[in-house]
């Protein structure tokens, strides 16, 4: 009989000897395996950048492939870009990478959506079509055609719809994926095949590692949100009404409704509905029939009342329309007071997890159309996340923080948690609290403003760049790197940054990184706070980047419509955890420029409101780097001396 989990001695034997790894493990992730051992491998571990985390995932979830479990092993990552750094540390052929649908091309459009067996692509002649034509990808097909496609797999037999026709890649990894081993795969992916499974028919993973835990929040809300504007329902209307469609006229009445609504609120910000105007919509959008809207598309396909190919964008927007209309009346239902899925309005005892609110823009493009949008945006997604979860959740992270509650609220994981310290030599690091700049905190920006302080930064980055020491200003808005943008021309400072010259953000930092280019790098913290390693390189200081200034943590604004109301509804649970998110985002961009033992690195928090989140965030064998400094000039000057003479 196969065992249901590994002991510590079969993950011990489940490591590989390879590369930088070929003497065995390391001090760290022996304690790992223990921890993990000893909870029965559903536990939580705070580990730094560099510490091997990303081997003892891949050793655990190879023990429970080695030992015979049945299910799912999955390897779930933030993005593509930390899927395709894992894959690459992994021992070669040992683990499954799935993508979404919208990073695999359509075989059928290549095709011209043609049955004929003679006249379908071939595996030879996709990548000259490719060439040739923009071909969609499988997420801009429109759902109903996926299973008719000859070459759909079918997920029970691995077999394509038309036989021996080439297998869409999307359906044959998933497929394969159901197969057993390691799969690895961004939580987007996870998410869309695993939460809306019915709960009786839902199987856990067997085993489930999550990497960078304290992000899946964020990631759940934003994959679970989403914007309905007038100009999207337009077409849809208009492709119903020619096919004589039996839902138009309801969808025509909601659109009407929903301009109504939204042309009442403020200009060009998102504004929360009330109540009454929320039922109003719920109202009219469960009336309507998705399935009859369904079959009605299908049977104007099939007697050529519609083109498949040259009316494809709009067929594919109805049909994610009909495909979301549950998920719309599901969501507007959890966006009032007293919502109850089985009898609506009758129970009053239920809170809102998620808000609706209304976007309102005068003109769009050329055309002065009046566009309104809805916007629905997911909010406590604890209880989401928890369904999904396996027995056996394993989750990893570089920045948990000191209070596990906050992870809890936001991810609903609840487990031990293994902290663990860094071989880090803490004296080549240092982190600035200057006690002369600014609070840039929203009351108080229109007092101070962010200009002044940008300016300061500018200048300050200038001076070190003529000692020859490179840095990375980090900003929250597009806005703000935009005014850095200004005052550095003005301060003569050779700034490489994104948009400019066309360039993509992966190009800025790569060019300033790689090839030396600009003695100061721009981005928001979305850009660069996470994924950009800077590593010192003391034998060539053109591209090290030993100093990082960051200008003010990225809390959001109180009149925002996702502050009022969540913190109407969670009170001051929101704010600690905009609390714990700006520390958790403080620490990472921190560390953007010590990657590793030998580096050498130092960081300037500008605005005061770090003062209450940098040093109560940082762990316990960080806190000797912090350094309070009278002036931001005396902290320059102290960057300079701490750099220039190791």
């Amino acid at each position: 009989m196969a065992k249901s989990i590994p002991s510590l001695d079969d993950v011990l034997g489940a490591w590989s000897y390879d590369g930088k790894y070929r003497n065995g493990w390391r001090g760290v992730q022996r304690q790992i395996f223990e921890f993990g051992a000893q909870h029965r491998w559903n536990f939580t571990t705070e580990a730094p950048t560099g510490s091997g985390k990303t081997r003892a995932m891949w050793t655990i979830l190879k023990a429970f492939e080695n030992i015979g479990v049945e299910g799912e092993l999955l390897w779930v990552v933030p993005n593509k870009a930390i899927l395709a750094q894992h894959l690459a540390e992994c021992p070669p052929s040992s683990v499954k990478a799935v993508y979404g649908q919208s990073e695999h091309d359509c075989p059928w459009h290549a095709s011209h959506f043609t049955k004929d067996p003679g006249r379908l692509v071939t595996a030879d002649q996709l990548p000259a079509i490719r060439e040739r034509i923009a071909l969609k990808r499988v997420d801009e097909i429109p759902h109903y055609m996926h299973g008719p496609c000859p070459h759909f797999v079918d997920q029970r037999t691995g077999r394509t719809v038309q036989p021996g026709a080439l297998g869409c890649q999307y359906y044959l990894d998933r497929y394969q994926a159901r197969q057993g081993g390691i799969v690895l795969c961004t939580w987007a992916f996870f998410l869309f095949t695993h939460l809306f499974i019915k709960k009786d028919q839902y199987q856990p993973p067997a085993a489930l590692v999550i990497d960078e835990v304290h992000t899946i929040g964020d990631l759940t809300r934003s994959c679970l949100s989403f914007d309905i504007t007038d100009s999207h329902l337009e077409r849809c209307i208009a492709l119903l009404k020619r096919i004589e469609a039996s839902e138009w006229k309801k969808l025509r009445e909601f659109r009407t409704v929903m301009r109504e609504i939204v042309k009442r609120k403020p200009l060009g910000e998102e504004t929360l509905l009330k109540d009454a105007e929320v039922w109003r919509l719920f109202d009219i959008l469960r009336a309507i029939d998705s399935d009859a809207i369904d079959r009605d598309l299908q049977a104007a396909k099939s007697d050529g009342r519609i083109d498949p190919e040259a009316e494809l964008d709009t067929e594919a927007a109805i049909a994610r329309l009909t495909r979301d209309l549950p998920r719309y009346v599901g969501s507007f239902e959890r966006s009032l007071e007293g919502w109850d899925p089985q009898r609506h309005r009758e129970e009053k005892g239920k809170k809102p997890l998620q808000y609706t609110c209304a976007f309102y823009v005068s003109e769009v493009a050329e055309n002065a159309q009046v566009e309104c949008k809805l916007v629905v945006r997911s909010w406590y997604v604890a209880s989401s996340i928890r369904k999904m979860l396996s027995p056996h959740t394993m989750s990893f992270s570089a920045t948990i923080g000191k209070d596990p509650d906050n992870l809890k609220f936001d991810t609903g994981i609840d487990a031990p948690i293994l902290r663990l310290g860094s071989d880090f030599p803490v004296k080549n690091t240092r982190i600035y609290m200057p006690d002369d700049t600014p609070d840039l905190a929203y009351r108080a920006q229109k007092r101070y403003g962010t200009g002044k302080a940008l300016k300061r930064m500018a200048r300050a980055a200038k001076r070190c760049a003529d000692q020859g020491l490179r840095s990375l200003v980090i900003v929250v808005s597009d806005k703000e790197r935009r005014m850095f943008l200004e005052h550095a021309k003005t301060a003569q400072l050779n700034v490489m940054s994104y948009g400019e010259n066309g360039r993509t953000v992966k190009e800025a930092a790569l060019a300033f990184r790689d090839e030396g280019k600009g003695d100061c790098l721009v981005g928001t913290e979305a850009m660069y706070a996470t994924g950009i390693d800077l590593p010192y390189h003391p034998q060539d200081m053109e591209k090290s980047v030993p100093l990082i200034f960051i200008l003010r943590p990225g809390l959001p604004n109180p009149r925002s419509a996702e502050a009022q109301f969540a913190s109407k509804r969670f009170g001051r649970r929101y704010w600690a955890l905009q609390q714990w998110k700006a520390m958790l985002k403080a620490l990472q961009g921190r560390g953007r420029n010590v990657r590793s033992v030998r580096d050498l690195g130092c960081t300037i928090f500008v605005s005061q409101q770090f003062r209450s989140i940098v040093f109560p965030s940082l762990p316990v064998w960080l806190e000797k780097a912090y350094r309070r400094v009278k002036t931001l000039d005396l902290a320059v000057r102290e960057v300079q001396g701490f750099v220039l003479t190791r």
